[in-house]
């Protein structure tokens, strides 16, 4: 049996459709959090504390971009898939926002996005909203729907456990 090996890989600099200038998200999602942006926040940072053992998250780089903006970026390994996902997250107090954003390099160097999640303090501030905003789906529309659940459930549940872990260290 031979294989043959080619040597010239196709393309991929403009695979990622968000690389598009104007182009809608394929699948928008909503949510409205009952807690303020800063609770929410702190969730986005430590949603990934309470994870399973098949995966691997970490803060790979943290830079103050000016006096209101945060930004990091965050590595995330699946061991059953073998793929990594990194992350940027932009933490904004002038405006009351967390965007997080599923990113990753093209070939020219450039980065694309395939989703980004917006989080924006209502006024009054008791509340957050949610926009979810999916650019490629990887042909698994369906599967999308199941992740926007787990994230929202993580961020609740990281929420409940952070609030645990400071009534403990209060005792």
């Amino acid at each position: 049996m031979t294989f043959r090996v080619d040597k010239t890989l196709p393309d991929f600099s403009l695979r990622k459709p968000a690389m598009l200038p104007g182009m809608p998200p394929l699948l928008k999602f909503y949510y409205t959090f009952n807690f303020d942006i800063a609770t929410v926040a702190r969730a986005t940072m430590l949603q990934h504390n309470w994870e399973t053992r098949t995966r691997l998250t970490t803060v790979e780089h943290v830079q103050q971009l000016d006096e209101d903006r945060v930004v990091f970026y965050r590595r995330k390994v699946t061991s059953t898939h073998g793929v990594q996902h990194w992350e940027q997250v932009v933490i904004d107090r002038s405006n009351m926002t967390v965007t997080a954003s599923k990113v990753g390099d093209n070939h020219d160097k450039s980065m694309y996005t395939s989703e980004k999640m917006e989080f924006v303090g209502v006024e009054g501030g008791e509340k957050t909203c949610l926009t979810a905003k999916l650019y490629d789906v990887d042909g698994d529309g369906a599967g999308k729907v199941d992740a926007f659940k787990n994230t929202v459930a993580r961020m609740i549940k990281a929420t409940q456990f952070d609030k645990w872990s400071q009534e403990e260290k209060s005792e």
